[in-house]
């Protein structure tokens, strides 16, 4: 077993990238490592002897996207931001089989246009506006306070008490008590991971159907033009 130590300016993805192992595979030989995006310096990570012995990167499946690739996606993105970001997507986008370039293609279109591309993880909006969530029993909210303590959050934004009380379940973390975790770049990108395949979008990306994955994720067509946008940007440089 190799290693490596952690050095100034080093980021998840930077260390990917010189050590030439999948996003992936550096998680899970590193458990100590709780949150990619608070790496150490000095940090020692573990790195294999021998790097096709774990998995190797094709162009069709199990590839890892990188910093330049999602910055031409989201032409707007800085590669400070894209950094922050890039391996947190890439570990949920492989526990969650999106491991396809029409797959990729589709869910980082998807995501972008609902963060703004990729600005914010959380639901704009003072207390007053979350009011409208309040005593919302399709949503879970019971208690007074409910609307704004369970506002939007996470790449593919999750509302409501019950959606955060089944997410967490999902991911063993207290989000009733705790909502704020799922504004983390780490979390939020596996919430997104889970809605998406709770709600089955391997299968309509896999038809390139992005009026339907819409849908599903709006319940209408909202943002349709620029969520195409998203779309094919992705798949010219995703292939």
């Amino acid at each position: 077993m190799r290693t490596y130590k952690i050095q100034y300016g080093d980021t998840f993805s930077k260390i990917v990238q010189k050590t030439g192992i999948s996003a992936y595979d550096l998680k899970n030989l590193n458990p100590q490592i709780k949150n990619i995006n608070r790496i150490v310096i000095d940090q020692i990570v573990n790195l294999p002897d021998i790097i096709t012995s774990i998995s190797v990167p094709n162009k069709e499946k199990d590839f890892d996207i990188t910093v330049e690739q999602l910055c031409g996606i989201v032409p707007k993105l800085t590669p400070v931001r894209a950094n922050q970001i890039i391996g947190a997507l890439n570990l949920a986008m492989r526990e969650f089989s999106i491991d396809t370039s029409v797959r990729k293609t589709a869910f980082l279109a998807q995501i972008a246009h609902e963060t703004g591309g990729f600005n914010w993880l959380c639901e704009l909006g003072n207390n007053d506006y979350f009011k409208k969530y309040d005593g919302r029993k399709d949503l879970g909210n019971i208690n007074p306070g409910d609307g704004a303590r369970f506002k939007g959050r996470g790449f593919i934004q999750i509302t409501g008490r019950t959606n955060y009380l089944n997410v967490g379940t999902f991911l063993k973390l207290d989000l009733l008590n705790n909502p704020n975790l799922a504004e983390d770049p780490g979390i939020a990108a596996r919430i997104a991971g889970w809605f998406w395949s709770s709600r089955k979008l391997n299968e309509l990306a896999d038809k390139d159907d992005i009026v339907g994955i819409t849908r599903r994720i709006n319940g209408g067509l909202n943002g349709l033009v620029e969520r195409k946008e998203y779309w094919m940007r992705a798949k010219n440089i995703l292939g």
